[in-house]
């Protein structure tokens, strides 16, 4: 007999005989970099792997669930649909040059506007998907009978995607959430007032988010029997450092590493074994949990660049996003830096860009690092251009005129006149550098009735 010693956990339904065999991690899941858990017809327990490598391990599905096409190779991202009542299987995957690959019982087709390669994350529904650009837009196709497939305009600056039964979910980069679909019970809206979310969850008829203070807000099935009522996270959501929404159960990773949770726990969903210390990743399925820990026999699990940053052309005065991914063994952690110099407080996967300037252009890279070493990105070009200046009617001032115009800090605007617009020379009336606000350019002492005048905005030398 051989023992094999795995770093992923599983609880809940598993016990069911006609599970047992299926729902046996098998011994390959090891140098796990991140996990995922579903739902499928008849109680399937399906759950993935993702392994450093970029290839993945699948357990726990139905002998009719069709096998993942040959395609799925060279991974960086992973996603399983999660439905209150168990539907179909609903598998998403991204790969390492920004294409997904999907399969599932009825598998929805994939859009063209997906092969361009600039996806970052993906999210799996019930019988919709999600995937995220670099740039922040989120796209979404597959069954849309509830509207979860109608990305709103708000939902720009996007920096995670959460999709639920019928349900999408959008978290951007100033910390608001976008929610759209079925709202039967509030989990479209249920961050309509919700401010300084930094990670979000979703999963049949929930919606789950965690703030920077570490408190868990959304809405929840706050019931342990049939019976199902949603809600308010309980009082107790707080101090958390990672959230799971499940079909009708929800996980909490605490700063010690221990798990807790919430919902129905008809089959031991959130019944935390006693051997699920130093958690550094969590995953709820449809009746079934997921944990990662340490493996003490795996070596050492460098990061590595999943998806790096794109180079970007943005204008002066717009709010970007940039994002990236990178994966590698747990915990990860990120630094952005700006022509070789590191960017303080820009820790996080992704880049924002609030009222962009022209100080603003540079080569960015990405640095991901963990217990075991670094990596840093490729560079990314961001380069900012200045939008055309928007003259203010001219208006008599004494003996001259005068006009406004708006400004972006850093930026050199030079004045012109000519007393007519046909003679083509054109005469310096002032130049000064911008200080991104509305200023006034007042010309004196004009012995014509008639003069025109013209701004150029240049980077200053």
């Amino acid at each position: 007999m051989t023992l094999v010693a795995s770093p992923v956990l599983m609880w809940g339904r598993t016990n069911n005989p006609q599970l047992q065999l299926t729902a046996v991690i098998p011994p390959t899941a090891t140098n796990v970099v991140a996990i995922a858990a579903g739902a499928t017809e008849g109680g399937g327990v399906p759950c993935m792997a993702l392994r450093a490598d970029g290839s993945f391990v699948t357990w726990g599905y139905n002998s009719r669930d069709p096998l993942p096409p040959t395609n799925a190779v060279d991974l960086v991202a992973i996603s399983l649909g999660v439905a209150s009542s168990t539907t179909i299987a609903n598998n998403l995957v991204l790969r390492a040059d920004g294409t997904v690959v999907n399969w599932g019982s009825t598998k929805p087709p994939l859009p063209a506007a997906l092969t361009n390669g600039n996806i970052v994350a993906v999210a799996a529904g019930a019988l919709h998907q999600m995937a995220l650009r670099d740039d922040g837009s989120v796209f979404a196709w597959g069954d849309n009978g509830s509207g979860q497939t109608n990305v709103p305009p708000s939902a720009t600056n996007v920096i995670a995607i959460a999709a639920g039964q019928n349900h999408s979910l959008a978290l951007r980069a100033d910390g608001t959430v976008v929610g759209w679909g079925l709202n039967g019970n509030g989990q479209a809206t249920a961050f309509s007032n919700a401010a300084n979310v930094v990670m979000i969850s979703a999963g049949g008829n929930q919606s789950m988010g965690l703030r920077a203070d570490g408190t868990v807000v959304g809405r929840l099935q706050v019931t342990q029997n049939p019976n199902i009522s949603y809600g308010p996270p309980p009082a107790d959501a707080t101090n958390m450092i990672a959230i799971a929404a499940g079909a009708a159960h929800s996980l909490a990773l605490r700063p010690e590493r221990t798990v807790t949770g919430w919902g129905h726990t008809n089959l031991g969903q959130f019944i935390i074994p006693s051997y699920a210390t130093n958690v550094l990743a969590i995953a709820a399925g449809g009746e079934d949990s997921l944990a990662l820990v340490p493996d003490p026999f795996a070596p050492p699990i460098l990061p590595r660049i999943g998806r790096p940053p794109i180079s970007r052309v943005l204008q002066a005065g717009q709010s970007a996003v940039m994002n990236a991914l990178a994966i590698g063994g747990l915990p990860l952690r990120y630094q952005w830096y700006r022509d070789g110099l590191l960017l303080s407080g820009r820790t996080n996967q992704y880049l924002w860009f609030t009222n962009c300037q022209p100080s603003d252009a540079g080569n960015y890279q990405l640095a991901a690092i963990n217990d075991f070493g670094s990596v840093t990105s490729a560079v990314a070009v961001v380069s900012v251009t200045i939008p055309r200046p928007a003259l203010k009617p001219v208006a008599r001032n004494g003996n001259g005129f005068q006009f406004t115009l708006n400004t972006f800090n850093g930026v050199l605007y030079i004045s012109e006149f000519e007393n007519g617009i046909s003679s083509g020379v054109w005469s310096e009336l002032e130049r000064r550098v911008g200080a991104g606000a509305t200023e006034t350019i007042t010309d004196t002492n004009v012995t014509t009735q008639t003069r025109f005048y013209r701004v150029r905005a240049i980077y200053p030398p």
